[in-house]
């Protein structure tokens, strides 16, 4: 697959889900990019769908839409996701639900609509959005740590069931990450210069990720590059994934894990 490819790219108002669909549009790409909302006052280029990604029938709606329009789907980045941060006992029936809905069986819909036409063709790339959430458990993370488990142990399957067809299906697992969601709790802190430093320090590299960073490496699993990669689940973390141990400022953390500040926990990442 080379430049010309139809994209399907979920949760593509903000933050990690933007970066892609725009990094898909500089390859010269045509993007389909859906989210809850959009801005109308500030359109993006790619093309606004509105979508409930835990909905069927809005998924396979769009999937409709999509092959109508241009006959093909090439990619999907199953990047839509949310996050409570609370312990078992503390997370409602109705959050539980609610995430693993955004963050698991979103992942299930996209596929499940999009499949059939990537086998048609012969070929396609799926890249799930995951988070190194769902290799290391995490305090106050339950819900969380366990649906991007999910969508990993999801990757993985299908990248078994379908590779003889020419579908590959990878996933990545972004560490911090600045989008606005985290600048947005940084802000909470009252210094969010001196909590990303903090941050920063924590990690191996020494500095959190663009949410570009992110990007890159989703539209090279997507990429004739990586044809021979399939069921890869990608670390794209800073080197988090080297150290294990939960510190505080001024030393490294072994995860994605929530900084916490004057009381605030400051979210690492967001898709």
């Amino acid at each position: 697959m080379g430049e010309g490819r139809t994209v399907i790219v979920t949760g593509a108002r903000g933050g990690i889900g933007e970066a892609t669909a725009n990094k898909f549009l500089s390859l010269g790409d045509r993007v389909y990019g859906t989210d809850l909302s959009f801005d109308e006052s500030s359109p993006h280029e790619y093309i606004e769908v509105v979508c409930d990604v835990a909905d069927s029938n809005a998924v396979s709606g769009v999937v409709e839409r999509v092959m109508s329009e241009t006959g093909r789907i090439d990619v999907l980045v199953n990047n839509a996701g949310i996050r409570v941060e609370k312990d078992v006992i503390d997370t409602t029936i109705e959050e539980w639900d609610r995430m693993m809905a955004v963050n698991l069986t979103a992942v299930f819909l996209g596929s499940k609509f999009c499949l059939p036409h990537m086998l048609k063709q012969g070929s396609g790339a799926i890249v799930n959005v995951a988070s190194t959430s769902g290799l290391n458990p995490l305090p106050n993370r339950a819900a969380y740590c366990a649906n991007k488990a999910g969508v990993i142990g999801l990757t993985r399957q299908m990248a078994l069931q379908y590779a003889r067809q020419g579908v590959r299906v990878t996933a990545i697992c972004p560490g911090s990450t600045q989008t606005p969601y985290t600048r947005v709790a940084m802000a909470r802190t009252g210094d969010p210069e001196g909590t990303l430093s903090d941050f920063s320090e924590r990690l191996p590299i020494g500095r959190v990720a663009r949410a570009e960073e992110q990007a890159n490496a989703i539209a090279y699993l997507a990429s004739d590059e990586a044809s021979f990669i399939t069921g890869a689940i990608l670390d794209v973390d800073g080197g988090s994934n080297l150290v294990t141990a939960h510190v505080g400022p001024g030393t490294y953390a072994g995860s994605d894990g929530p900084l916490v500040v004057g009381g605030v926990a400051v979210a690492a990442t967001e898709s």
